[in-house]
């Protein structure tokens, strides 16, 4: 089982690209539902009940207040879906879809409490490869249609339906990265570290997203702040090679079109802009739009996805870009405030362990201050794979027990 979620987390992303990519971008279905990953998703829970970690099983260890949320938000939802949904048919497929997402994050906790050794980190490890292995496949098909006059470098459609998104993919890469850096990491875990802090900098920097690149700068500083006093140097010196090693490889090649790469951001952080609208590229019409919709309908929300059907602002747009607002609006008051409280298992446990030695389960959580960070003005969580990705890193947040530090080379206990 084990292996089964490291292979989920390695070959999700790359086979979602693969098998989504259109030379010409149109808008189909199987790249909205990310029924790839969705695909993937289940053959990892039949794998799962074939082995015996039941996602019933972990929900099983939940107190009653979290079986109560699960439940608490499943039904509103559910109703929201059924009976307020514009479109009912979309609202119950991405209610499915976040179903799937809940249950292969409690069934890899069921694996971790049933596993000898500390597993937790593994996954992340995991993920971090995934993503690169995604990126370098990017970078390959994108390569290989460089000279394409019919290719579609605004929408790409390799696995996502705008360049923006590969930041998603990025920040969770770099922000794991950075988490791990601040430890004495030795060996393939260092390699990997670092590997996560350039590939995950190099995809949100090729992207030109200014929010992907800020997000990522921020768990940085994050990771920084909780290392250790005497290793902040040695963890700075680690942090910013990988970054500068990112900024050299997303200047490698940049696609011939406006909205790519670090031009792309120098030229909008040069040009300003006197208004927030300016600063936040029409974003306030989303955000004004969303707040009307939520005042509309404040306690269950209109379902999932179905912003886009419900938004007035004037261009279209499947999220408010903003997290929490999308969580308003298709959620309600009621769905949210259940979902923090099932997200909640996991911080108690994580508060306790800030007062021991550096805790394990740090890459995780500079991860989710990354993807959280670029969800303030963006809609990482609207999207298959990164949701899958914050579900099982709180699941690793919820689970790591602190450790030791690992030894530095030639340091005697």
């Amino acid at each position: 089982m084990l292996l089964a979620s490291l292979a989920l987390l390695v070959l999700a992303p790359v086979l979602g690209g693969l098998l989504t990519f259109e030379r010409i971008y149109s808008f189909t279905s199987i790249r909205y539902f990310a029924l790839p990953v969705l695909a993937a998703e289940i053959l990892f829970l039949a794998v799962a009940f074939q082995a015996g970690h039941s996602p019933a099983r972990a929900f099983a260890r939940l107190s009653v207040a979290h079986k109560s949320a699960w439940a608490v938000w499943f039904l509103s939802a559910l109703a929201a879906g059924i009976w307020v949904a514009p479109v009912p048919s979309y609202a119950l497929l991405h209610l499915m879809i976040t179903v799937a997402h809940a249950l292969v994050a409690l069934a890899i906790w069921d694996t971790l409490k049933n596993t000898t050794g500390k597993n937790d980190n593994d996954l992340v490890l995991a993920m971090i490869c995934g993503i690169a292995l995604f990126a370098v496949a990017t970078w390959a098909v994108l390569f290989a249609f460089r000279n394409d006059p019919d290719f579609d470098w605004l929408r790409v459609g390799f696995g996502v339906s705008h360049v923006r998104h590969l930041s998603y993919f990025g920040v969770l890469a770099a922000g794991a990265g950075f988490g791990f850096a601040a430890y004495r990491q030795q060996g393939v875990v260092w390699f990997v570290a670092m590997a996560g802090i350039a590939v995950g900098s190099a995809l949100s920097l090729w992207s030109g997203s200014r929010a992907g690149v800020i997000a990522t700068l921020v768990s940085a500083v994050v990771a920084l702040a909780l290392a250790e006093g005497g290793q902040r140097i040695r963890a700075f010196i680690r942090m910013a090679t990988g970054f500068l090693a990112g900024v050299l490889l997303s200047l490698i090649w940049i696609p011939p079109h406006s909205m790519w790469g670090i031009p792309r951001i120098l030229g909008v952080v040069q040009k300003g802009g006197a208004t927030i609208g300016e600063v936040a590229s029409n974003r306030d019409l989303l955000w004004l739009e969303a707040i009307r919709l939520f005042r509309d309908q404040p306690l269950i929300g209109y379902g999932e996805g179905q912003f886009r059907f419900l938004n007035r602002a004037g261009w279209p747009a499947n999220h408010p870009h903003d997290v929490v607002l999308q969580f308003l609006v298709q959620w309600g008051l009621v769905g949210t405030l259940a979902m923090i409280v099932v997200a909640w298992h996991a911080i108690p446990h994580s508060i306790r362990r800030w007062q021991k030695p550096l805790p394990r389960s740090l890459p995780a959580l500079c991860a989710l201050v990354a993807v959280g960070a670029e969800g303030i003005v963006d809609g990482p969580l609207f999207y298959a794979y990164p949701t899958l990705a914050v579900g099982i890193l709180l699941v690793v947040l919820g689970n790591s027990d602190a450790g030791p530090r690992p030894k530095a080379p030639g340091v005697r206990p």
